[in-house]
C-alpha cells in the first residue's frame, strides 16, 4: 500500500504548483495544463497494453518497473527549462502510472482473497491518501521551488521501488499472456459501454474543477496544497465511512447517479461564485465527499457488471474513463482565457449533470450487484492524475 501511496502523490502533488510553474516558464493557463491532459492520454492510452505487459513480467517486476519510469520523469521534470520539457515528462509518467496502477490492483484483489468491493474499497482509499498527501507534500516543498516538489515526488517512488525490491516476494505464478484485441471485447456489453461513458463524463467535470481552480484562486502553494489536502481527506472518508451504507441502502448505480447529480449541483454553485476565492476553496473541499462515493461505487458497477474478466473489463473502462476527458484540463484553461473564470465550471457541470443522467438510464434497464472475482490476471486499475 505504500508503494500505491506514493505513486499516486504525484497527481495531488502537481495541483499547487501549477500557478508558480506558469509563472516562472511564461506559459499561459492553458499551456500549463496540457501537462495534466497529456498525463491522462499516456495513462488512459496506455491501459489496453498494461495486461500484456504485466502478463508477459509478472506483478513484481511490472510494479518495480513501472515505479523507475516515474523517477526517470521526475527527474526530467525537475531540471526542465521549459514548460514543453515539463510536458514530455508527464506523458512518460502517464506511462508508469498505467502500467503500476493497472499491476497494483491486481496485487490489491489477491490480498483481499477474491472480494470485489473490499478491494476496491481499498484501492480507491489508499489512492485517496496519497492525493490527500499530495497536495500537501507540493504546497509545502512548491514554497520553496517547484522543480523541489517535483524531485521530492522521485524520491519517494524510489524508496517504493527499492522496498519492493525487497519486501515483495518474486512471482509465484505463471499467467497466460493477454492480447492486445482482448481489452475492447467489455465495451461491447452496452451496460458497460453506457457506465463508462458515464465516467468518461463526470470524470471531465472533475478534471476541469480539479485542475483549473488554482488559477482563480490565486493563492500561495501553501494555501492551495492544504485546499486540496482537505480534499483528499474528504475523499477517502467519504469513500471509505460515507458510501458503504448508501451503497447498501440504495444500490451501487442508484448511490453513483445520486453523487453525480450533487456534484453537478455542487459545480453550479462554484460557477456562479467563481469570483470569491472561500467560496472556491470550500466548494474543493466538499466535493471529496461527492467524489469519493462516484469513484468507489462506478469502479464497482462496471467490474460487476461485465461478462468479460476483470483485467480485460477493467483496462477498456480506463481507456474510456481517463484517456477520454484528456483534453478537460486545457479547455478549462482555455474556456477561462477566452471568456472568464465562471465558464469552465459551468461547463463542467453540464459534464457531470449527463453522466447522472447516463447512470440514471442503466437504472431503469438492471443495477448491477457484486460478484466475487474469479481468475483475476494483471490489467485493471486507474489513472491518478
Amino acid at each position: 500500500m505504500f508503494a500505491l501511496v506514493a505513486a499516486t502523490i504525484g497527481m495531488g502533488l502537481v495541483v499547487p504548483i501549477l500557478r508558480p510553474m506558469s509563472v516562472d516558464l511564461s506559459a499561459s493557463p492553458s499551456e500549463t495544463l496540457l501537462l495534466v491532459s497529456v498525463y491522462l492520454v499516456a495513462c488512459g492510452g496506455a491501459m489496453p497494453f498494461t495486461g500484456m505487459v504485466s502478463s508477459r513480467l509478472g506483478i513484481r517486476r511490472s510494479l518495480i518497473a513501472a515505479l523507475l519510469v516515474n523517477v526517470a520523469c521526475g527527474l526530467v521534470a525537475t531540471t526542465a527549462q521549459d514548460i514543453g520539457w515539463v510536458i514530455v515528462s508527464r506523458a512518460g509518467w502517464g506511462l508508469g502510472s498505467a502500467l503500476f496502477l493497472a499491476t497494483v490492483l491486481v496485487a490489491v484483489l489477491e490480498e483481499a482473497g477474491g472480494s470485489s468491493g473490499r478491494a476496491v474499497k481499498l484501492f480507491e482509499a489508499a489512492v485517496g491518501v496519497g492525493i490527500a498527501a499530495g497536495p500537501l507534500a507540493g504546497g509545502l516543498l512548491g514554497a520553496i521551488s517547484w522543480r523541489i516538489a517535483f524531485l521530492g515526488s522521485s524520491s519517494m517512488m524510489l524508496v517504493a521501488a527499492l522496498s519492493l525490491v525487497v519486501l515483495m516476494p518474486p512471482n509465484r505464478d505463471e499467467r497466460s499472456p493477454t492480447r492486445f484485441s482482448s481489452t475492447f471485447r467489455a465495451l461491447r456489453d452496452p451496460v458497460v459501454l453506457t457506465l463508462s461513458v458515464a465516467a468518461l463524463l463526470y470524470n471531465a467535470g472533475f478534471l476541469m474543477m480539479f485542475t483549473y481552480t488554482p488559477f482563480p484562486l490565486a493563492q500561495s502553494p501553501e494555501v492551495v496544497g492544504l485546499v486540496y489536502c482537505g480534499w483528499g481527506v474528504t475523499l477517502v472518508l467519504s469513500s471509505t465511512v460515507i458510501g458503504p451504507p448508501l451503497q447498501r441502502r440504495f444500490g451501487t448505480v442508484a448511490t453513483f447517479a445520486g453523487a453525480t447529480v450533487g456534484f453537478a449541483l455542487l459545480l453550479a454553485v462554484m460557477s456562479f461564485l467563481a469570483g470569491s476565492g472561500p467560496a472556491l476553496a470550500a466548494g474543493v473541499v466538499c466535493s471529496g465527499l461527492l467524489l469519493g462515493i462516484c469513484n468507489t461505487m462506478m469502479t464497482e458497477a462496471v467490474m460487476s457488471s461485465s461478462s468479460s474478466d476483470h483485467a480485460t473489463t477493467s483496462a477498456a473502462y480506463n481507456l474510456m474513463r481517463n484517456a477520454g476527458p484528456a483534453l478537460a484540463p486545457w479547455l478549462a484553461g482555455h474556456l477561462g482565457e477566452t471568456y472568464n473564470a465562471h465558464v469552465p465550471f459551468a461547463v463542467a457541470a453540464a459534464a457531470a449533470g449527463a453522466a447522472g443522467l447516463a447512470a440514471l438510464f442503466v437504472l431503469g434497464r438492471r443495477s448491477p450487484a457484486p460478484i466475487p472475482l474469479i481468475g483475476i490476471v494483471p490489467g485493471s486499475g486507474r489513472c491518478a492524475g
